[in-house]
């Protein structure tokens, strides 16, 4: 039984985004990095800190966070009870990855759907973050869902893999 094509297809186009959503995560860390310590240098040494530091932090940790979750999940870089996974053969270990991949399609399609519904609320009430600066809330919660839909894709991705695996006894698809 081999992956359908379709599948296949959907699996490149989805990967090429993760790659890029997990660069672009990347690039967030640096971004946060520099300011933070732009931010010490400027509260302990000038007494002008920078506007929004702590606010802005929480807010990239969404983009660091859920916008590399999928890419780890299509290298299959996700932990796992290895001790046990390992004591199995290829049909058993695609039992329990299916198993995972259930769990985790049925935690992030809620996690998406309330995610997609936090933004549309935090855009409509132009929600934003209460303190000495305010910061808008709604790209963070946009952050958010867009993350938890790549990875529901990805889970997609690797349920129609691990039943193709389940019935065949080998990998398909899937890169090393």
């Amino acid at each position: 039984m081999q992956s359908p094509k379709g599948i296949n297809r959907v699996a490149d186009i989805s990967l090429y985004i993760n790659r890029w959503l997990a660069v672009v995560s990347g690039i967030i860390i640096m971004v946060l990095c520099l300011y933070t310590t732009g931010d010490v240098i400027g509260r302990y040494v000038f007494n002008k800190p920078l506007w929004a530091a702590y606010e802005l932090s929480l807010i990239f940790l969404i983009y660091i966070t859920f916008w590399g979750i999928a890419y780890v999940q299509s290298r299959g870089g996700h932990m796992r009870l290895g001790f046990l996974w390992a004591q199995f053969g290829p049909r058993g270990k695609a039992t329990l990855d299916l198993l995972t991949v259930l769990i985790g399609l049925f935690l992030f399609a809620i996690i998406t759907w309330q995610g997609w519904s936090w933004a549309i609320e935090s855009w409509t009430i132009k929600e934003s973050t209460m303190g000495a600066w305010t910061v808008p809330l709604f790209p963070a919660r946009i952050g958010l869902a867009i993350g938890s839909v790549t990875l529901l894709l990805q889970y997609v991705i690797d349920l129609f893999r691990h039943v193709s695996q389940l019935f065949t006894g080998r990998q398909v698809g899937v890169e090393p």
